[in-house]
């Protein structure tokens, strides 16, 4: 089995963020992210 590297852990966090914020929008002030790096990601 593959273990989590960091950037798996980061890309997650990502993930969650977007879904929890129901959109781009709010989740780019939660990271301090732009849009585009969030979608990026």
């Amino acid at each position: 089995m593959r273990r989590l590297d960091n950037i798996d852990i980061r890309l997650l966090r990502v993930f969650m963020a977007l879904a929890d914020a129901g959109g781009f929008a709010e989740a780019q002030v939660a990271l301090n992210l732009s849009q585009s790096t969030l979608s990026t990601h």
